[in-house]
This record gives C-alpha cells, sequence and structure tokens, in this order.
C-alpha cells in the first residue's frame, strides 16, 4: 500500500479508535506513514519503508495537547514483529506528553499527569529511521506513559537530524510527568542496539537513555558500535523534570561505545550488577548521589564512580567475547566473564537473551549471554 502525503494507514486526527488491529500491510510511498491511537489495539507483522515526507514514521496518538486538551488515555497497546527501514523522523514513536512546557508539554492542571499505559513493543527491527531527515530516534517513548515493555527489538544505522547530531538514539525516554501519581514501571530487556547515529561535539547518539523514570529494569541488552554512551540516565530539564529513582541495570553488553554507562539526574543509588563494559571510552561515569555497583567486568578501563569488590578490571579486551567484529557477544571458552556474576533470580529473570537458563556453570556469568559449556 502507498500513499501520498502524508499517510497511508489508520487515521490522520487525534481521535482515538479502540479494538483496531492492523497487520500485515507493506507501507511505502513518500508519504506513507501509520498513525493511529486506541485502546485494546495491535499493529503487527508491517514492513513500512522508504517514507519521506513527514515523520515519525510509526507514530500513536497524544494523550493530551499542548493547551492541556485530553484527547484521550489509551491502554493495552501492542506493535510487535514490524520491520521499519528508511524513513523520516523516528522509527516508533508513542507519544503522550512532554514534561517540559517549552518543548509543548501540558504541565499543570488536571491533565497533565499520567497517560498512555500497559505498552508492549516486541520484535521490531528498526533500521536506517531518520534517513530522510528529522530526529532518527529508533523508539521514542513520550512523557507519562506507564508500565511499559519494550522487548526483543533491533535498532541499527539511525540518523540524527540536522548537523548538531541531535537524535539517532536507539530506545529513548522522557518519563515522569511532575503530576505523575503511577511508578514508570518500565522494563527494557533483549534488545540489540548498534551502528548508531553520529557525534559532533557535546552531541552524540546514545544506545539506551533512561529519561525521568521512576522504576526500571533494563537487562540483557548488547549494544555496540555506537557514538554515545551505551546505556545513559537524565531529564529532560535539570530541577525542573523529574529525576531518576529505582533504576536497575542488569547483565547488559555494552562493547566499543564513547561511555560505557552514564548517570546524572538521581534521587537515589542506581543498582547495577552484571554488566560486561568492553572497549569504551569509559566504563561508568556520572554524578549520581551514590551508586550501587558490583559484579561487572570493566575493560580496559574502571569506573570512575565507587564499584564492589566482586567487579573485574581486566586492562586487555581480547578474549572476553566471541567475534565482536561480526556482532557476536558469546563468551569465548576461558572468558573472565563465565561463573563471575552473582544470582538475580529473586529481582524477576533467570534467562540470558537467548532464553538460555541462568547459570549454566558453577554461578551466574556477566553480560547478556550465558556460556553454553
Amino acid at each position: 500500500m502507498t500513499g501520498g502525503c502524508c499517510i497511508s494507514i489508520g487515521w490522520d486526527d487525534d481521535v482515538q479508535r479502540d479494538y483496531i488491529t492492523i497487520r500485515g500491510f507493506e507501507v511505502t510511498g513518500s508519504g506513507a506513514r501509520i498513525r493511529w491511537g486506541g485502546s485494546y489495539s495491535v499493529l503487527e507483522n508491517m514492513w513500512v519503508h522508504d517514507v519521506t515526507s513527514l515523520g515519525a514514521t510509526v507514530q500513536f496518538n497524544d494523550a493530551v495537547s499542548g493547551a492541556c486538551q485530553l484527547l484521550g488515555i489509551d491502554h493495552d497497546i501492542t506493535l510487535r514483529n514490524n520491520v521499519i527501514q528508511r524513513g523520516i523522523g523516528e522509527g516508533i514513536y508513542i507519544a503522550g506528553n512532554y514534561n517540559n512546557a517549552s518543548d509543548g508539554g501540558c504541565t499543570t492542571g488536571p491533565n497533565a499527569g499520567d497517560n498512555h499505559y500497559d505498552i508492549l513493543i516486541e520484535n521490531n527491527t528498526l533500521t536506517d529511521t531518520g534517513l530522510n531527515g528529522d530526529q532518527g530516534d529508533g523508539i521514542d517513548l513520550k512523557a507519562g506513559l506507564y508500565n511499559v515493555t519494550v522487548r526483543g527489538n533491533t535498532v541499527s544505522f539511525t540518523h540524527a537530524g540536522g548537523t548538531d547530531c541531535s537524535g539517532g538514539d536507539g530506545i529513548v525516554t522522557l518519563g515522569q510527568m511532575k503530576l505523575s501519581t503511577h511508578d514508570s514501571n518500565y522494563l527494557i530487556e533483549n534488545n540489540v542496539i548498534h551502528h548508531l547515529g553520529c557525534s559532533n561535539g557535546s552531541e552524540a547518539s546514545n544506545g539506551i537513555v533512561i529519561g525521568a523514570l521512576h522504576s526500571a529494569v533494563i537487562r540483557n541488552n548488547i549494544i555496540y558500535n555506537i557514538p554515545g554512551t551505551g546505556i545513559v540516565a537524565w531529564t529532560r530539564t535539570t530541577d525542573l523534570t523529574p529525576n531518576n529513582q529505582r533504576i536497575r541495570i542488569y547483565n547488559n553488553t555494552v562493547y566499543a561505545a564513547a561511555g560505557g554507562l552514564g548517570f546524572s539526574d538521581f534521587d537515589d543509588a542506581p543498582v547495577l550488577r552484571n554488566n560486561l563494559l568492553v572497549n569504551n571510552g569509559v566504563s561508568i561515569d556520572g554524578n549520581p548521589p551514590s551508586i550501587n555497583s558490583d559484579y561487572n567486568l570493566l575493560s580496559p578501563g574502571g569506573s570512575k564512580l565507587s564499584e564492589g569488590s566482586h567487579s573485574i578490571v581486566r586492562s586487555s579486551t581480547t578474549g572476553i567475547v566471541t567475534n565482536p567484529g561480526a556482532g557476536d557477544f558469546h563468551l569465548m571458552l576461558g572468558s573472565l566473564a563465565i561463573d563471575k556474576g552473582v544470582d538475580l533470580s529473586a529481582t524477576g529473570f533467570a534467562t540470558d537473551r537467548n532464553g538460555t537458563q541462568r547459570p549454566q556453570g558453577a554461578a551466574w556469568d556477566i553480560g547478556a549471554y550465558e556460556f553454553m559449556p
């Protein structure tokens, strides 16, 4: 199915329509974007490509306007098994609200709190987002959303809008509203993110950007060959938009990024366990009030923050993973990451990115993959 300017499937208004399933179309053409909204909605098995006139390429509707008009709060929203290539703007954009009025957000009054909830974004493949202009983040989740799972997606070769390299992130969240009453409750797991955007001065494309979340788990993700930081936490405007709270980062692999993990704008201590950070410019950096970090493997340099006694710092970056040049981050025989992690089953998971049960040896392994003897 092709379109002119600027919609192909869905509707080009702010009306929320419930119980809609959109499945199995090829969508292409200059203005062939998808836009829709409503509860109990499913978008699946789509091939969306070469959209050039108007982004975001795939967009779920706003919940509230900048003038604070309530457009509709939706729930049970599913996007899965879609292929999105060579679009304009973000690949997948879940609108809600903005937590900064200068961005056009509704930040006061009865409609300035939480909005869309129970959202699943799973097993999508996004390539060359923003190739045709605008801010080319892979998956962009706006403010006020809660109960969100982002699982098993692949994001690669993003493009940042303009010349300042603003955008091109893999997965980015805007997080809480000042008037939010629910926890964010985000789970970001089993995603692969690589070869992102660009770098220009202070701006660079990052892997996973955690913005102003209250309660989030980021686990079993693989991030490599990016110009920015693998996993970074921040808030849109310091001292104006909410800080991060209760962030848990477990069993991620970050390779060949400018930074491994970076933290700012926190009310408490982020918790880090079993992360494999190899061949990055800096392993762990930032300015949270404190940090709870242990059982990680850092190579070639250690953390700029405090690190627990069970973490490993190894000067050589070789002999750890199988073939990073080919994107294979399984642990190799004899890797120091094998059996050096801590059991995290009490946190709600006991498998690696492939679904392999942990542990396979005497103890959990460090990184997104469990070594199979």
